[in-house]
């Protein structure tokens, strides 16, 4: 696979949406950051760091769409309704995460 063909195919602003959703979603439920950790461990999902958490939330990293179903499972919600309200068209996401970003972690 090409360089190109890995690319980021979600815009900053699509990123930004997707994590204001996350924060949005963790804070619902009344969690610190430490409490999605602890739920994603309870879940034996394989978890992310607390850094990259925090990151995606501020919009300044993307989320692998593993990455973002292991969060979504977490916070008791689907990965489609992680990204069903994105105000921009998203381009269609590809079911293998080198698809979607360069790094199997990042989109």
């Amino acid at each position: 696979m090409t360089q190109q063909e890995n690319k980021d195919d979600l815009t900053s602003e699509q990123r930004k949406q997707i994590g204001e959703k996350l924060r949005a979603l963790r804070e619902k439920k009344g969690w610190k950051l430490k409490d999605l950790l602890n739920a994603m461990e309870a879940l034996n999902i394989p978890p992310l760091s607390g850094r990259q958490i925090l990151r995606a939330e501020k919009g300044q990293m993307g989320v692998s769409k593993i990455s973002l179903n292991r969060i979504a499972q977490a916070l008791e919600t689907q990965l489609e309704d992680l990204l069903s309200d994105l105000k921009d068209e998203l381009v269609e996401v590809s079911e293998e995460p080198s698809q979607i970003s360069p790094t199997p972690d990042r989109v």
